[in-house]
């Protein structure tokens, strides 16, 4: 086999890679987060028919909005394409008026999770399965809410502090961020001054230090009191099920997605193929795994 010929082998490798075992992992994780709620796909989409027809029509109230209420602005996230594989345009809500063809439409009678493709699995999961992340933060590492906020404090008061080090910074540390993603008022929400806390273990040289050492999350704090916006934030930065699955994502996209011709080296492709099997393929079936167990006694 010539090496062009083995580069286009490794390309079609990659794309099945993607295709089928990148795509399964994501879907393991909207099927877990079904199992946890005891919901079908078609029941999960009804119940969240509302925000996910707002990823794609953004720009105006539906006939759900509540008084004084709008969607949020931000940029398209699902097509009216992708729509029309999960909705029956033709199936309406009671109480509709007017608005596009899915606006208040059902779900597609007996739909399941084998419609959805790596992208459209993907917007579900970050904007609709925050519980499924929260679980495999939480739940699954056996700690608290409380827990996982001292345990990432270093990096979250970064995401707020985003262009200066702290008394936690190690050398050459490189702030994770180049713009503020969590601002005072949100953490302000998580963290408090406590006393009785470890004396500040460094210092600067200047004299002018942002000590951490004496905040700590709130006690009893619970995820669910923060806005969707916050979790969202804390999910992309800490957690590392979230982390995985965007790097399959990146995957996609960068190799297989916009590839500019059909060819990957033997080298680049065991590098790929490593980073999805150490990434959300190993770590959503010790979840699916963990899950079963669980739902199995209930």
């Amino acid at each position: 086999m010539t090496s062009i010929e083995q580069e286009r082998e490794n390309f079609l490798r990659n794309a099945i890679l993607v295709v089928d075992h990148s795509k399964a992992a994501l879907i393991s994780l909207i099927e877990l987060d079904l199992l946890n709620k005891h919901l079908t796909f078609e029941q999960f989409l009804n119940q969240y028919q509302h925000d996910i027809y707002h990823l794609c029509y953004n720009n105006g109230r539906c006939c759900r909005c509540l008084p004084g209420t709008s969607p949020p602005r931000r940029n398209r996230i699902i097509f009216p394409s992708q729509m029309e594989i999960l909705f029956d345009k033709a199936a309406k809500i009671p109480g509709h008026r007017k608005g596009p063809d899915v606006c208040c439409s059902f779900a597609k009678k007996g739909i399941g999770t084998d419609v959805l493709d790596l992208t459209l699995a993907r917007c579900i999961l970050v904007n609709c399965c925050t519980d499924v992340f929260w679980y495999s933060c939480l739940q699954f590492q056996g700690i608290s809410f409380e827990n996982f906020l001292n345990q990432n404090k270093h990096l979250i008061y970064h995401l707020w502090q985003y262009n200066q080090g702290c008394c936690h910074c190690p050398n050459r540390f490189k702030l994770p961020v180049n713009c503020q993603i969590v601002d005072a008022h949100q953490w302000n929400a998580m963290f408090i001054s406590s006393s009785g806390l470890p004396m500040c273990r460094k210092r600067s040289h200047s004299g002018v230090t942002n000590c951490i050492c004496f905040i700590s999350a709130i006690s009893g704090i619970n995820q669910g009191a923060l806005d969707p916006i916050l979790q969202q934030n804390l999910l992309e930065y800490c957690c590392s099920n979230r982390k995985s699955m965007e790097v399959l994502v990146k995957i996609r996209n960068n190799v297989y997605g916009h590839a500019k011709a059909s060819l990957i080296s033997s080298t680049d492709y065991t590098r790929y193929k490593n980073d999805v099997e150490k990434g959300s393929i190993r770590y959503s079936n010790s979840l699916w795994k963990r899950a079963r167990v669980q739902n199995s006694f209930e």
